[in-house]
């Protein structure tokens, strides 16, 4: 399979995918008949190649006519043509498997509930289908797309649980800084409140202050003026 990194993920509904694995399955079945026929062609080509060229022994070490030359050439070559034709479409069924499986695998990365539901149907299917519908190749590479999606779901879970963890963790320090607010704002009205008795007790003090003063002033007068009456008192 190809490197994950290269994965296209596919954005669709749980609902969707039965039918784009049934797409899937259908183009790998197409290029599998291909492939089956071009073997079997090639397979045909090549042993009337051979029954020819062994038929034809005998003429070539009595007599090699031209023609019987030209007939064993051209059996040969199109028996290599059609073994040439094989391999291609085999390593073209080979491109195919892998962007199938590649298109599977980004298929059941959009979500955990979408990739449960690809795994489930591709398990169904190889489970079903015979030899005869999905070969060993196919098999293998839909094995190795449920292999890599069940890890893929396990790092989802995991994703899932971090974030659940942080959302929870952010939840409960927005918590925490409400509180250190309201407690600040309450330590702050206090404050004002402290700062407004402590203005009251200034402001009261300066009253008492200037009173004080006032007696002071008063009875040092009084004091001055008693005193002047004491002498005047005495001198009589």
């Amino acid at each position: 399979m190809e490197n994950k990194d290269e994965i296209e993920v596919v954005s669709v509904k749980e609902s969707d995918v039965p039918a784009l694995i049934q797409e899937q399955f259908i183009k790998m079945s197409e290029y599998k008949n291909k492939l089956i026929k071009a073997k079997e062609k090639a397979e045909i080509a090549s042993t009337q190649a051979k029954e020819l060229r062994d038929s034809k022994t005998k003429f070539f070490k009595m007599k090699a006519k031209l023609e019987d030359i030209q007939e064993t050439q051209i059996a040969l070559a199109e028996a290599t043509l059609e073994n040439t034709e094989a391999q291609e479409l085999s390593f073209e069924y080979q491109r195919v498997l892998a962007n199938i499986s590649k298109f599977l695998f980004g298929l059941g990365v959009t979500n955990i509930t979408v990739n449960r539901c690809v795994v489930k149907e591709l398990k169904m299917r190889i489970e079903q289908a015979s030899e005869e519908e999905i070969d060993d190749m196919a098999r293998q590479e839909i094995i190795n797309v449920i292999t890599q999606l069940k890890e893929q779901e396990d790092v989802i879970q995991k994703q899932i649980l971090l974030e659940t963890k942080l959302k929870q963790q952010n939840e409960k320090y927005e918590n925490v800084i409400l509180d250190i607010n309201d407690k600040l704002k309450t330590f702050d009205n206090t404050n004002k409140e402290i700062n407004n008795e402590i203005n009251k007790l200034e402001n009261e003090l300066l009253k008492s202050k200037k009173i004080n003063l006032i007696l002071f002033v008063a009875l040092g007068v009084i004091s001055i003026i008693l005193l002047i009456l004491i002498i005047i008192s005495f001198n009589k």
